[in-house]
């Protein structure tokens, strides 16, 4: 069961790092997304587990569909990808360090989709920063 200090801990992350992250992220990216893209996966983080938000990501990594205005979309799935990856190796040791025993596969897995969601969200607001300017 994740611990209320676990939560505390990803809320200050996501206020301080995971913000600056996705702007930088997004700014990496130098194109924003279409809408039905960052909503989308906003969706997918809302609703699925972490393993179904990897299968999503790389499904959209993959598809080779896109109109001649999303093509660097598949990049972005990429990039992602990566990102999603060194957050996990940044953060989730750190933040079950002081559990008594070892977390479970399933709180792992929780703790995961809840950075994810929250640095997501950010690339969402950065997105529609961006499309403004």
């Amino acid at each position: 069961m994740i611990t209320e200090k676990e939560l505390g801990k990803i809320r200050l992350l996501s206020d301080t790092e995971l913000y600056q992250q996705a702007v930088d992220f997004m700014r990496g990216i130098g194109r924003t997304l279409p809408s039905t893209q960052i909503n989308g996966l906003l969706n997918v983080t809302l609703a699925n587990t972490y393993d179904q938000l990897e299968k999503f990501v790389e499904h959209q990594r993959q598809r080779t569909t896109w109109p001649p205005n999303a093509q660097h979309v598949p990049a972005f799935y990429f990039k992602l990808s990566q990102k999603l990856k060194s957050m996990e190796a940044a953060y989730i040791l750190s933040l079950t360090q002081y559990r008594q025993e070892k977390p479970s596969r399933e709180d792992v897995q929780t703790l995961k989709m809840l950075l994810a969601r929250d640095f997501i969200q950010h690339l969402l607001a950065e997105n529609a920063y961006m499309t403004r300017r």
